[in-house]
């Protein structure tokens, strides 16, 4: 397990996310207080990351987990 996990990367894209907080400004300004993040994609971050960086906003968006290959 990795402990050195970034907040500021998204757990399933590995992309910035865009926190507001992570960048000194209040969460009201956050877009994730605009956009709703489907259960789906939170259920599919791997364990090891979750609850330790937010998924970033195009993840969000997308609406579902990118499925593995194969």
């Amino acid at each position: 397990m990795n402990e050195n996990i970034d907040p500021a990367i998204c757990p399933v894209c590995g992309g910035d996310n865009g926190c507001a907080l992570l960048a000194g400004r209040p969460i009201e300004t956050c877009w994730c207080m605009r956009t709703r993040v489907p259960k789906e994609l939170l259920a599919a971050i791997p364990d090891e990351r979750r609850g330790k960086a937010c998924v970033c906003q195009a993840c969000a968006t997308r609406g579902a987990a990118p499925k593995p290959n194969g």
